[in-house]
């Protein structure tokens, strides 16, 4: 089983529930960063049938563009609120939070970005500060319609949450 999937997610867990579960499957990561050309590229490959499965990062307003292309299956994990990266001597960088209409006011934009991606970023030079009222990116597992066997389910069961207790998990 090969998953494609973004550097800022955490998959220690996921792989040791395969691990405890599927004793003579392997499961992979690929993994690849969220700049949109790589992100273009591991759905290229998911088509290709390279991958089993992949999990991407799909900003507010791109559902569309990213889910809707290919007949995919897919399973939101979590959302992530938005941060924006400031210079520590910006007026706004001590700020708790900043309200998400203040965005273009202040010229802010391009430095929005998912909070894990912002907290990743940083720098000396810089912090993280969380603004409101925006819609969130969502990390998202998707796999082909075509492509949905025991195998992939068993993976989905996994980042749902489900043990090997559950009547869902195929044994080796």
């Amino acid at each position: 089983m090969i998953v494609a999937c973004l550097l800022s997610v955490s998959t220690d867990k996921w792989e040791a529930r395969w691990r405890e579960q599927h004793r003579t499957h392997r499961l992979a990561f690929d993994r690849y960063s969220d700049q949109p050309e790589a992100r273009a590229e591991v759905i290229t490959r998911l088509e290709a049938g390279e991958f089993d499965a992949a999990i991407v990062r799909v900003y507010p307003g791109e559902e569309a563009k990213i889910l809707g292309s290919l007949p995919l299956h897919a399973v939101t994990l979590y959302d992530e609120n938005q941060s924006v990266l400031l210079t520590k001597d910006h007026p706004f960088a001590e700020e708790s939070e900043i309200a998400g209409e203040l965005i273009d006011d202040l010229e802010l934009r391009s430095a929005l970005l998912p909070a894990p991606v912002a907290r990743d970023a940083l720098q000396k030079d810089l912090v993280a500060v969380p603004v409101t009222g925006l819609e969130p990116s969502r990390v998202v597992c998707v796999w082909l319609v075509s492509r949905d066997d025991n195998d992939v389910q068993d993976f989905i069961g996994l980042l749902r949450g489900r043990t090997g207790r559950s009547s869902r998990i195929q044994a080796d």
